[in-house]
């Protein structure tokens, strides 16, 4: 059954940069659509043909809002992340002031804003998303109209991760959307210049909290929909999430080793199981065997094994001719996934192959940077 287009809400400094790469990565650069701003967003689907936006299986970033599926046609569904509303606001006061790059910083510190003032400005940011744009600066809501923004949750979101707790709320949003191998994150936009909380004035963190009672609201009731979550989970799912916190731990390790020339999406491959059978389809001795050796680190660690298997050729135009090989075809149908160093230009004509072989595209990888 096709799943619906997801639609992430992406307000700032909630961890939803990391998550952008992993939906980047799960629905493919050319399935996914990435909007920074609202004004940006809505020419383009005032604009785009119906069927050029059918094809966009995911739509994310600070310009999409709830009623962005009111542009659609196809089913949609909605995803957002929620963060401590006093360190959000926190957090990207000093990521704007520090970061000449982002959008806010000159208005800042041409204008002397203080965290203070900017507070006041920039509150229930994250409610925001969740009531919708335009609805939301034209009315400004308040406590009164939370059942609203309770009813657009349940009515029209899979999901409300927390960002205090990514690796279960990732978890759990591969169960939600159906995801059929485990996506990996790496932190990225962390600010060392923010002081910590204990650094500021009480009476000003009291008053970005009296300011943010929407998205406190918000905050807690994710908060508490994710812990009962977790306690209602099976013996076999909290055994899943035990091991994807594991893996995950690995594959930031493992990401500080891997070479540039490697996507780290190799790294993710080689986690996605215990006991691992990978073939890898290559042109390239010297490349395989690198690739190999990586794998074998993953292999000597405790509790993990990774079986390995080489099917090489010359040229694009052996290609058909290993498919149709009978033991390259049953190596190849037995594999957990098929590694594919290809020729420039040559990856789509070997993935073509792999699907006619009833290969399901998950299990193919290209692990090289284009």
């Amino acid at each position: 059954m096709k799943q619906p287009t997801v639609l992430f809400c992406h307000a700032g400094r909630t961890g939803g940069d990391t998550l952008n790469r992993v939906l980047q990565s799960v629905y493919h650069p050319y399935g996914s659509q990435h909007y920074d701003t609202s004004q940006a967003a809505w020419p383009h689907l005032r604009s785009a043909p119906a069927e050029a936006l059918k094809k966009i299986r995911c739509f994310y970033g600070h310009g999409v809002y709830f009623g962005f599926h009111s542009f659609l046609a196809a089913p949609t569904t909605y995803i957002t992340l929620v963060r401590n509303p006093v360190k959000r606001i926190v957090s990207q006061y000093y990521c704007y002031l520090h970061d000449p790059n982002r959008g806010m910083h000159k208005y800042i510190t041409e204008n002397n804003i203080s965290l203070e003032q900017y507070q006041r400005e920039a509150r229930n940011e994250q409610a925001h998303y969740v009531f919708g744009f335009p609805h939301y600066r034209l009315t400004r809501p308040e406590v009164k109209d939370l059942p609203e923004l309770f009813d657009n949750i349940k009515n029209h979101f899979a999901y409300v991760g927390v960002t205090e707790l990514y690796d279960e709320s990732l978890f759990l949003l591969h169960k939600r959307l159906d995801w059929d191998r485990w996506w990996f994150w790496t932190k990225t936009l962390a600010n060392p210049k923010r002081p910590e909380l204990e650094e500021l004035s009480p009476a000003l963190l009291k008053d970005i909290e009296s300011q943010n009672d929407l998205d406190i609201a918000l905050y807690n009731y994710a908060s508490d929909t994710l812990t009962k979550e977790l306690e209602a989970l099976s013996p076999d799912d909290r055994q899943a999430l035990a091991e994807y916190k594991e893996a995950q731990e690995i594959f930031t390790q493992l990401q500080a080793q891997c070479p540039t020339q490697i996507d780290s999406g190799f790294c993710g491959i080689l986690l996605q199981k215990r006991k691992l059978n990978i073939t890898c389809l290559s042109f390239h001795a010297e490349v395989s065997n690198a690739l190999l050796q990586f794998a074998q680190a993953v292999d000597s660690i405790e509790g993990r094994s990774i079986t390995w298997e080489n099917i090489f050729y010359n040229t694009p135009s052996d290609l058909p001719a290993v498919f149709k090989h009978s033991q390259a075809k049953a190596q190849l149908e037995q594999a957990d996934f098929i590694v594919v160093l290809t020729h420039p230009g040559q990856d789509y004509v070997a993935r073509k192959h792999l699907e006619e072989l009833g290969i399901r595209p998950h299990r193919i990888h290209f692990p090289l940077r284009g």
